[in-house]
């Protein structure tokens, strides 16, 4: 059953809901999977998806539409998480599991995914991590688009070439990943639980997330109204027990690594 009671779709530090789970923060964290093993460890929203042994992050804007697409990949060793909370190490070096294996069975099967899904409990993190951007407006698409050396577009999606966490850039990829950490996505999914909506402070993920030596991936969507009504899976599937919008788009996530590592060292 689903705690959070809201029908919004992103919650972030200034909702009610947060504030009122965060007045609990430390009953919530002791209830997360192995949570007394994790002292070293910052709380982040968000999933990844293990290729080749190295754990990629993947956060943001329908987040779990594509870690389900990603997980029935061929050749992905398994998926960590669901897209909510998720443990990193203080040092940026490894990836935790908030969740055991029953929680996440039960949790794709009440977003009506099927059961063929590896789940992971740690990875070590690899050296580049997706963002989940999204447009409300094609002019909006189509200018961004233009501006950017792409990698691939595919069904209202595109990717620019990874774009390394170091110079001028360091502080607006910061600032992006900082941002999209701290916010809930999907807070109207059905199988929500409060203790999936914990995230840490600003400060701690800054220090966190300075320490990574790898490049960022940002994935830009045009959601139509399809997409829109269908996030979370849930209702993806009432249009048939097949479909997931994000199918055509996730494997040239592994194409973009493929490419990646050909000509950078993994961390």
């Amino acid at each position: 059953m689903k705690e959070v009671i809201t029908n919004k779709i992103i919650l972030t530090e200034n909702d009610k809901v947060i504030q009122d789970i965060n007045m609990n923060y430390d009953l919530f964290r002791s209830e997360l999977y192995k949570s007394d093993e994790r002292e070293d460890c910052i709380l982040i929203q968000g999933s990844a998806f293990v290729y080749n042994k190295q754990a990629y992050l993947l956060m943001g804007v329908g987040g779990i539409d594509f870690l389900d697409s990603i997980a029935h990949l061929k050749n992905i060793d398994g998926i960590i998480g669901n897209g909510n909370t998720l443990f990193i190490k203080k040092n940026f070096k490894y990836i935790y599991s908030a969740h055991n294996s029953e929680e996440l069975n039960n949790c794709f099967e009440l977003e009506c995914s099927d059961k063929n899904i590896e789940f992971k409990k740690r990875a070590k993190i690899g050296n580049l991590i997706f963002l989940l951007r999204s447009f409300q407006n094609l002019n909006e698409y189509i200018s961004t688009k233009k501006k950017k050396n792409l990698f691939f577009e595919e069904s209202n999606t595109f990717s620019s070439y990874p774009i390394h966490f170091s110079g001028s850039f360091k502080s607006r990829l910061r600032s992006k990943f900082i941002s999209t950490s701290r916010v809930v996505h999907c807070s109207r999914r059905p199988s929500l639980l409060k203790k999936e909506c914990l995230f840490d402070s600003y400060k701690e993920i800054y220090g966190a997330i300075n320490l990574f030596k790898g490049s960022f991936v940002l994935i830009y969507t045009l959601w139509n109204q399809e997409m829109c009504d269908a996030v979370g899976m849930n209702n993806t599937r009432e249009l048939t027990k097949s479909y997931n919008p994000t199918d055509s788009i996730t494997p040239n996530f592994l194409k973009i690594i493929d490419y990646y590592n050909k000509f950078n060292k993994r961390l």
